[in-house]
């Protein structure tokens, strides 16, 4: 997603995902071959798109520009502008994504994200890479460059792509 940002170069990209039923959902009208977003319709009844707003976002420092000194939905004021600017695009999650917006879908969602990390393997360390010796690592996510400095601690990371 970071370099599909800064391959396009403009202000913000939105992380979308597939949903079986985008009827429930505020559905993101973008180009599928470059990802410019050219609309959002809210809770559509008719079908524009099966794509919708995943919740992640990468913005450029210019979108502060945009944002007044007053409460503000991002969603619904911010972006439509963006998009009708030619500054927003939309970047399709691959994988699993899960509303868990509802406490049912959030422990459900919870559920299945310890199962997977339990079920996960370790990784090997990148080369040059130096763990102290009293440090227990589990489920780590480092990007590049990353430096960890205790003397003895448990470290608990996110499970995903280092």
């Amino acid at each position: 997603m970071v370099e599909f940002h800064k391959k396009h170069g403009r202000e913000g990209t939105i992380a979308v995902t597939k949903v079986e039923e985008p009827s429930k959902y505020g559905v993101v009208v973008f180009d599928e071959e470059n990802g410019k977003i050219d609309d959002f319709v809210e809770k559509p009844q008719e079908y524009v798109g099966n794509k919708i707003n995943a919740g992640l976002y990468i913005f450029s420092s210019a979108i502060l520009d945009r944002i007044p000194l007053k409460p503000t939905s991002i969603e619904k004021e911010i972006f439509p502008n963006m998009a009708s600017s030619g500054n927003l695009y939309a970047f399709v999650l691959p994988g699993f994504w899960m509303d868990v917006g509802q406490p049912r879908d959030f422990l459900k969602g919870m559920s299945l994200f310890l199962n997977h990390v339990r079920n996960t393997e370790a990784a090997k360390l990148a080369t040059g890479s130096n763990i102290d010796e009293t440090a227990t690592i589990r489920g780590n996510v480092l990007e590049e460059h990353a430096l960890i400095f205790f003397k003895s601690a448990d470290l608990f990371f996110e499970q995903g792509e280092a």
